[in-house]
């Protein structure tokens, strides 16, 4: 892995401690950006969770056709 492409957010939209909802907007502006500046997505995404956090991030790429990747907590 290229360390230059690791990326830290600061969660804008979540109040309170909900890692769920974290994840799901860390994983929606990752994305989204990659699909805006029309770069390639990688094929496996490594989330540092749990059941919850791992099951909020595939279903919103699934809403832009990323169907292809796997996901691995």
């Amino acid at each position: 892995m290229n360390r230059s492409e690791y990326r830290k957010f600061r969660i804008r939209n979540v109040e309170g401690a909900n890692d769920v909802a974290s994840m799901h907007e860390a994983v929606f502006r990752r994305y989204r950006r990659l699909l805006d500046e029309g770069k390639p997505l990688p094929n496996l995404v490594m989330i540092d969770g749990g059941k919850g956090q791992l099951n909020a991030a595939p279903p919103q790429c699934a809403n832009w056709g990323w169907r292809q990747c796997r996901w691995s907590g």
